[in-house]
Formats: structure tokens, sequence, C-alpha cells
């Protein structure tokens, strides 16, 4: 995956849920993607293997805060 198909989930998470910060980014030289999202009080980090595994936390702190 590259840098336009993050920028592209971020682009879609950030219309559909405007209120959370969304920091996507992926690791080159260890292959892993990161993320980082934060709403309101609440906060997450995650790091990943895949961009599904990336997708499903992200989605998952997204339905738990709004």
């Amino acid at each position: 995956m590259s840098q336009t198909d993050l920028q592209e989930i971020k682009d879609y998470w950030r219309q559909k849920y405007p209120l959370v910060e969304i920091l996507l980014w992926k690791h080159d030289q260890d292959s892993k993607y990161y993320g980082r999202m934060r709403y309101l009080e609440e906060s997450t980090h995650f790091a990943c293997e895949t961009m599904g595994e990336l997708i499903g936390q992200g989605e998952q702190f997204l339905r738990k805060v709004t």
C-alpha cells in the first residue's frame, strides 16, 4: 500500500468523523503501519502489520468514541 492509499483512508474518516484527529503512516524500514487518533479526551496509538489491521483498529476506535 502506498502513501496515497493511507491518505484516501484518512480523508474518508475525516469526512465521516470531522472532529477526530487522525494521523496514519507507514514506516518503510520495518514495513509496519502506524496510526494515532484523538477525539476529545480519548486517544489511541496503534502499530499494525497490514493495512487491513490498521483499518480494523481505526474503525474500532471510531465506533467507540462517536
